[in-house]
């Protein structure tokens, strides 16, 4: 992962977020890395390509925004517990299927 800090001035916001992605991934069943692969890439793998991440203060129920052509998410790092941060990824990791099917 790359981190990129688009609008957050707080240091402590950054690390915080950074700690909570860390722990969201070591958790995660494969399955879940997966479909967050693909949510952020369209890809079912990563292959060579980094994952960028961009911080902004978005308050902590702003879902993650994607950019698949260029592999970024945009983050809040304005989360407030471990579980906000869990809530907000479980929605976008919900949703890497449904946003790639075609009616």
């Amino acid at each position: 992962l790359e981190w990129v800090s688009g609008a957050v001035t707080e240091q402590a916001k950054i690390e915080s977020t950074k700690q909570f992605m860390k722990d969201w991934i070591e958790a995660a069943e494969p399955e879940k890395l997966r479909k967050f692969v693909r949510a952020v890439t369209s890809n079912n793998t990563l292959g060579p390509n980094v994952i960028i991440i961009s911080l902004f203060n978005r308050g902590s129920e702003d879902i993650p925004k994607s950019h698949t052509c260029s592999f970024t998410l945009d983050l809040s790092a304005d989360h407030i517990s471990q579980d906000n941060f869990n809530d907000r990824l479980a929605y976008l990791v919900g949703q890497a299927d449904e946003g790639f099917q075609f009616g």
